[in-house]
């Protein structure tokens, strides 16, 4: 499985486990519904490590979670 479809799952897994719609989680961060909708399909590339975090405190995340998923990504490369 590609970087870019593990990482989308794992969003997409812990956005809806947050309960947060497409629309909740980029009007949060200041991006596009058609944006996070292709990461999480796998579309696109992960986005960087800013976007990263913006997405996982917007979810109310904390950050070791941020170095979680930056650690699993740097694993994958």
């Amino acid at each position: 499985m590609s970087k870019k479809t593990l990482f989308g799952e794992a969003l997409r897994r812990l956005r809806r486990a947050k309960e947060m719609s497409l629309v909740d989680l980029a009007d949060s961060i200041g991006c596009s519904i058609v944006y996070l909708s292709d990461v999480e399909r796998g579309r696109r590339n992960p986005p960087s490590p800013q976007k990263i975090e913006k997405l996982l405190a917007a979810m109310g995340e904390d950050d070791r979670t941020v170095d979680q998923v930056e650690d699993a990504l740097d694993e994958r490369t």
